[in-house]
């Protein structure tokens, strides 16, 4: 009995001296970025009603648009939809060639920020209300939309100062 003591006792002080002994090698550890751009966009100043070179007037609302998470992403369209109650009354859009012409380009970068202001025709003026539409697609292929359902303040001028 002695004898398979001693014996259990010298395999248990091998095996920890192997453990000690042995390399291991740490597991790798995958750091995830973000999934998704963040995108915002507020309006920052008063936007103007004014007279349009193409149709009845225009209405030019300045923004500041901003992504936190790191998330290049591309502006696809704005449109900016005049309402009277729940009813469509008109509808104003500015594509990717008109977002292209006013910033040079419609790929921005990650945590970029930059101000424009975006400038919408209309034929109509009897609206109630206003839904302010951006539609983005972050680098890895999120469609994101965001919404200003209130713009304000607003100021009524012969001439956009823009």
């Amino acid at each position: 009995m002695r004898r398979t003591a001693v014996l259990l006792t010298a395999v248990l002080a091998l095996a920890s001296c192997e453990d000690e002994n042995r390399i291991t090698t740490p597991t790798p550890v995958t750091t995830l970025g973000p999934q998704r751009a963040s995108i915002n966009f507020t309006q920052v100043g008063t936007a103007q009603i004014c007279s349009s070179p193409v149709k009845s007037f225009r209405i030019g609302v300045p923004l500041l648009v901003d992504e936190n998470a790191g998330v290049g992403f591309y502006a696809n369209f704005a449109r900016l939809t005049l309402l009277r109650g729940s009813t469509v009354i008109d509808v104003s859009e500015l594509g990717v060639n008109e977002i292209k012409a006013q910033r040079g380009t419609n790929h921005f970068l990650g945590g970029s920020f930059f101000g424009f202001v975006a400038l919408f025709d209309f034929n109509r003026s009897d609206s109630t209300s206003a839904d302010l539409l951006f539609d983005f697609t972050d680098d890895k292929g999120n469609h994101i939309e965001k919404h200003l359902t209130t713009i304000s303040p607003v100021v009524v001028t012969p001439y956009c100062a823009f």
